[in-house]
């Protein structure tokens, strides 16, 4: 009887291994493709000709941040730099909007400068994400 309990034991300890070696594979796997959604959504965000396809593919930047927790400078650096040339007031509003659920100090820096906008929709956008982010 104390051998099978052994053997039992045993067997449930190597089970158990083998559970958190799969989670830590699907944990990696899934950061994977979030790296890759982001940045198939950042070539969208700065290439498409549609500045609605743009603007959607700033807030999925955005929501997704928030969701899974992602601080990427490269992808701060890149979302500032697209808010620079950018034409279309509502996809700037929603790059600022990302920009706050990214909760880095280069975000927040940028934030900062457009608060002073004198786009009043790009200043009062920069000042919510601001606030926002700082209670993020």
């Amino acid at each position: 009887m104390k051998r099978r309990l052994i053997y039992e034991y045993n067997s449930l300890e190597h089970e158990l291994e083998k559970l958190v070696l799969i989670e830590s594979i699907i944990s990696k796997f899934r950061q994977f493709e979030i790296n890759d959604l982001l940045n198939d959504l950042i070539f969208v965000l700065c290439n498409d000709n549609n500045c609605v396809i743009r603007h959607e593919a700033a807030f999925t930047i955005g929501q997704l941040s928030l969701s899974e927790n992602i601080e990427n400078l490269i992808n701060v650096n890149t979302l500032i730099k697209q808010l620079e040339i950018e034409k279309s007031t509502v996809v700037k509003h929603e790059i600022l909007e990302s920009l706050g659920f990214l909760k880095s100090e280069v975000s927040r820096e940028c934030l900062y400068f457009y608060q002073s906008s004198i786009d009043i929709d790009l200043s009062d956008t920069a000042r919510v994400s601001l606030e926002r982010s700082l209670l993020l």
